[in-house]
């Protein structure tokens, strides 16, 4: 933008080229090369800004640099000085466009956009305590104005402070807030884990300002945070109207549909770009994480045939193959395609054991977890799943042996330290299974499967019921879904007492996971005490038909409710 004196004059001066150009009006525009000498200053400014766009247009970056300058000189004004620093600044001159800024509030000191624009090359250059103080003088000499308030918000925010951030943002009255400071204001709340609240700002940000493309974006992301998936795939949609369609958008939409349970709606995202093997690929791995296999064949299908042998597509066939239609045995011919060389080699030697040992090919997969093991030595998955082969054989102490060798070259492994705490529980060393847990937690106190292993082993025992219950409910505050932990809870509620909630909190755990005998001896255990025989019974005898490691003692609770 030029400034706004000239612009009177840029009028003018094109009417008279224009004039004096004659009949060369059928043959295009003239270019502006010869600047007329009996203009004024402004005239001959606004001859040479012109002639600045001619040259930059040709590709002679050098010549229209000059003529900027030249306009600068003439007749100068902010927006010619913020031309300037632009300028320098396409061209990764960041000194230049420092100099450029820095010149223009010499001139016209005050002048906001310019010292906005300088702010934003200091925090370009990492320079955030120039950017901060150059905000806050003027912001302290002129008075909070929206635009200059958000920016020191920017830095504040790149600093990490987001309470001076806020408080600065909450400073601007409500009818005086921009779109941009709406956005800011919601940014922090996402940052913060308050996505309500942020939903409320990025609201208004886009109802001010429909093509605010990053608040779009950014109110997707709120609703996400909050579960809301209707009203994220509604945000998301509209930026894709807004804007050409990228793979990552189409992805974000095709998992949202298929949150929503909408895998028809998800296809027809896919089929909107179906050339791209990275694109399937993707697309395909939702579709398995989300168990439409079906669908995840299909999309298989639609790759290129350049595409079909290599080892992703091997290693989806042989998921697929597993879990849409029960073939072991085709999933290991796929896995067994995928060569050393592959980058996926490491996933499916693990999962080919982990088939060979859910199918009781036990001394196989033994093996093949063995290979991994000297393969990937210091991928954590391979010595476990040895140690849970061993433990079903009945051999806990070779179990151990293998998981302690593991340990000797890095004792913080918390993969093998949790399994040799399983390994200890089975060998009755309840107190060093216990020990090995709290050692899992002081390096992540967050490890919900160790606080609550720790939690149902205290219950388990009747000790410190205190402490379990609370180490329970924080591993379900950072896994609230999870049958086991729920079946924990269920437990420590029946344990104190509580047997209303715990049969309440079992039957949730009951209808996430239906295939574990200890949760329907819990299920049966917790229903008996509320008399609820017939639910005892159903308990009971589920229990048994999973292959239970109490079976005689499930016999005898199921022959005392025969009895009453």
């Amino acid at each position: 933008m030029i400034h706004g004196k000239i612009l009177p004059t840029l009028c003018l001066v094109l009417a008279g080229l224009l004039a004096l150009s004659g009949c060369a009006l059928q043959k295009g525009p003239p270019s502006v090369s010869t600047q007329p000498s009996s203009l004024s200053a402004d005239a001959k400014a606004t001859f040479q800004y012109l002639k600045y766009l001619d040259l930059k247009k040709a590709g002679a970056p050098d010549k229209a640099l000059q003529a900027l300058q030249n306009a600068t000189r003439l007749s100068p004004s902010p927006e010619l000085y913020l031309e300037q620093a632009r300028f320098h600044w396409r061209r990764g001159q960041q000194n230049k466009a420092l100099k450029a800024a820095k010149s223009g509030l010499q001139k016209f000191p005050g002048q906001g956009e310019l010292v906005r624009y300088l702010a934003r090359l200091f925090m370009e250059q990492d320079k955030l305590d120039n950017a901060t103080s150059l905000l806050s003088v003027y912001l302290q000499k002129h008075g909070g104005d929206p635009a200059t308030v958000a920016e020191l918000a920017q830095v504040y925010l790149q600093q990490d402070h987001y309470g001076k951030a806020r408080k600065l943002l909450k400073s601007v009255p409500q009818d005086q807030r921009s779109p941009q400071i709406h956005f800011l204001l919601g940014k922090i709340h996402l940052e913060k884990e308050k996505p309500s609240q942020a939903i409320s700002h990025l609201r208004t940000a886009v109802e001010l300002d429909p093509d605010y493309l990053q608040a779009w974006a950014r109110l997707g992301y709120a609703y996400e945070e909050s579960k809301n998936y209707s009203e994220a795939k509604q945000a998301y949609s509209v930026l894709l109207n807004k804007r050409r369609a990228s793979n990552e958008l189409l992805l974000k939409l095709i998992d949202l549909n298929l949150k929503l349970n909408n895998p028809d709606q998800a296809m027809d995202y896919i089929r909107r770009d179906s050339s791209g093997p990275e694109f399937l690929f993707r697309a395909c791995s939702l579709l398995i994480r989300s168990n439409f296999f079906e669908r995840a064949g299909q999309v298989l299908d639609m790759l290129p045939e350049s595409s079909r042998k290599t080892s992703r597509n091997l290693y989806y066939r042989a998921i697929i193959s597993l879990r849409r239609d029960g073939e072991p045995r085709e999933a290991l011919e796929y896995l067994n395609r995928i060569t050393p060389s592959s980058e996926l080699h490491q996933k499916a030697q693990l999962l080919k054991a982990r088939i060979m040992f859910r199918h009781q090919q036990v001394e196989k997969a033994l093996q093949s977890a063995r290979q991994g093991r000297k393969d990937y030595p210091g991928v954590d998955a391979f010595w476990v799943l040895e140690s849970r082969i061993l433990l079903e054989q009945d051999k806990p102490r070779m179990a151990k042996k293998i998981l302690l060798k593991g340990l000797e070259g890095d004792s913080s492994r918390t993969g093998l330290l949790f399994q040799l705490a399983v390994v200890e529980h089975e060998l009755g060393n309840i107190e060093t299974a216990i020990s090995k847990m709290r050692r899992i937690l002081n390096q992540e106190p967050e490890n919900a499967s160790a606080l609550n292993f720790i939690g149902y082993t205290l219950v388990e025992q009747e000790r410190n019921l205190e402490e379990a219950g609370r180490l329970i409910r924080q591993a379900l505050k950072l896994d609230p879904e999870n049958p086991y932990y729920l079946d924990s809870l269920a437990w420590y509620l029946f344990k104190t007492d509580s047997r209303q909630k715990a049969w309440k909190t079992i039957q949730k755990a009951i209808s996430q996971i239906g295939d574990d005998p200890t949760i329907w001896e819990h299920y049966a255990d917790i229903a008996n005490s509320l008399e609820k025989e017939e639910k005892a019974r159903k308990g009971y005898k589920r229990a048994l038909e999973l292959d239970p490691e109490n079976p005689e003692a499930l016999r005898k609770k199921l022959k005392g409710l025969s009895g009453k």
